[in-house]
């Protein structure tokens, strides 16, 4: 039977949400013929020996909090990258990125570099502001160049991120820094960014591998300030109390056709596998503002290809699993995951991931 590890941990700051989510996902899963279990903060050790005996066909990941790490305001690493690692030594099949792009992508302002298309900005390290290089470097910086918004550079699920982020003075900027800094005692660097305030905010998820691929586009709804933030008290927030959500972009929207290029056209550039998604920004014209490797499969993702297909959130984990395995399911001697899980998801997204735009 085609068997499917899921490796999450439980955040209480983040709310039951994700793991709820995830639940619904892997019942899907074995209604439909596959073997699916949820390992729920793992030691380490136990994981290992699990993985080299059991040996599933595949492994998929939400953020891994680090054994024995706090939970709120000291800094939450991401553990995925070291379970990525032994997944490849030990040859295994895994949802989404490789360790070496993992490590790329999470620094943040590196990934935005090799976008191409990141909003004009700086990094601030820990070791500058010590030193009070970081401080009179933003006192130099022009009246023009503000404001700014303040982002940690590695963390994530918008970890630091609120209305006093955005700067308007050298002084505001570097209090917020300053602050940043020591709220995570494990944080080194700090993005400064022109804050784009007039700019229309999307994303774009990419889903595929192999040139056969599907997009899904949203725009970002609000009731509050015109120019409010997607804070970390937003994400973290349950989301029948958030401010700020996601709506599917109409595809003929005239934004439509520059964004789904442009997140295609990343995807390959960063050799992306499976799904990821992109974080940008129009205004005077598109920026990469993040570009996340292993993005939640919720109904931010999935509310797009609900519109337009009837896709529910608890079939996105399912929908992924197709396009993983038109990936690593043709090897020879690979198991295949079981016909009854594509024949039970909309054809309409699932024909292009398996033959291409064309069928």
């Amino acid at each position: 039977m085609y068997r499917v590890f899921a490796i999450a941990s439980d955040i209480p700051r983040l709310g039951p949400a994700p793991l709820e989510t995830l639940r619904g996902q892997l019942d899907y899963l074995r209604r439909h013929g596959v073997q699916a279990e949820l390992i729920l903060d793992p030691d380490p050790a136990e994981l290992e020996h699990r993985l080299r005996a059991e040996r599933p066909h595949c492994t998929y990941m939400l953020p891994l909090r680090r054994p024995g790490a706090e939970q709120e305001d000291d800094a939450i690493f991401a553990e995925h990258t070291r379970v990525t690692r032994l997944l490849q030594h030990l040859g295994l099949d895994f949802v989404g990125q490789d360790y070496q792009s993992q490590l790329t992508m999470d620094d943040k302002m590196l990934a935005a570099h090799i976008s191409g298309m990141h909003p004009p900005g700086w990094l601030l390290t820990r070791a500058s502001m010590s030193h009070d290089q970081g401080r009179a470097s933003i006192d130099a910086v022009s009246p023009d160049a503000f404001p700014l918004i303040i982002k940690p550079n590695t963390l994530w699920a918008s970890k630091g991120l609120g209305p006093e982020s955005v700067c308007a003075s050298p002084g505001a900027a570097n209090a917020r820094a300053s602050h940043l800094f020591e709220r995570f005692p494990g944080l080194e660097e700090i993005r400064l960014e022109k804050y784009l305030g007039d700019a229309r905010e999307f994303t774009v998820t990419v889903m595929g591998n192999g040139g056969r691929f599907i997009t899904a586009a949203t725009s970002f709804v609000h009731d509050g300030p015109r120019h409010m933030i997607f804070s970390e008290t937003e994400k973290t927030a349950a989301p029948s109390d958030r401010r700020l959500s996601y709506a599917p972009l109409d595809l003929r929207a005239p934004e439509f056709a520059e964004l789904e290029s442009s997140a295609l056209a990343l995807f390959d550039r960063f050799a992306f596998r499976d799904v990821a998604r992109f974080d940008m920004l129009w205004s005077d014209k598109l920026y990469v503002v993040d570009v996340n490797h292993m993005p939640s499969l919720g109904r931010a993702m999935c509310c797009a290809w609900a519109a337009s297909d009837g896709l529910n959130v608890e079939q996105l984990l399912a929908l992924l699993l197709v396009s993983f395995d038109q990936r690593c399911g043709v090897l020879p001697g690979a198991e295949r995951l079981p016909l009854n899980v594509r024949s039970s998801l909309p054809t309409a997204l699932v024909s292009p991931l398996i033959n291409g735009a064309s069928a």
